[in-house]
């Protein structure tokens, strides 16, 4: 059996930057194809974050670069969490199925943080909150299977036997 691959803290931070500019290409071409400004969204998401009252679609760098940087932050953790998971199940293969359901359940509760941060749903619609997760989900996922190609395979050689 091949060595494992070590895991470093920059691919994490690699991973979380892909996560995150994934999910923000997304999201741009999103407003833009709805017509509106392409920092919208942020602007809008920015907004409920620091509590601004500002008038709906008005676009202010503060509230942008507010939502960005907590948005990068909350990506580079995601980007720790993901490389964790994945070197755990390359080491311990049978317990594929644990970081399956951890993944799965940080995806699906992406939606109903979004919820919560745009409850007056200015910004966001479920789709497009799906679309971009699973667009960045996608991109980290393979970001990860490139850097460890051996994952994939150690987790089908404990499925199989």
């Amino acid at each position: 059996m091949q060595k494992a691959k070590r895991y470093s803290f920059s691919e994490a931070m690699l991973a979380g930057l892909i996560g995150y500019a994934t999910v923000a290409l997304v999201v741009a071409v999103i407003d833009v194809s709805l017509g509106r400004p392409v920092f919208h969204t942020p602007a809008t998401l920015g907004r409920q974050l620091v509590a601004d009252p500002g008038p709906v679609g008005s676009i202010e760098v503060g509230t942008v670069l507010a939502y960005n940087g907590v948005h990068l932050l909350a990506f580079l953790v995601i980007g720790l969490i993901v490389t964790a998971v994945a070197r755990f199940v390359e080491f311990h293969p049978v317990f594929w199925f644990i970081a399956y359901f951890i993944l799965m359940s940080a995806f699906f509760g992406t939606e109903l943080t979004f919820k919560v941060l745009d409850a007056e749903g200015l910004a966001l619609s479920w789709w497009s909150v799906l679309l971009a997760t699973a667009a960045a989900a996608f991109a980290m996922g393979t970001f990860i299977n490139r850097r460890h190609p051996q994952l994939w395979s150690r987790i089908e050689d404990t499925k199989a036997g």
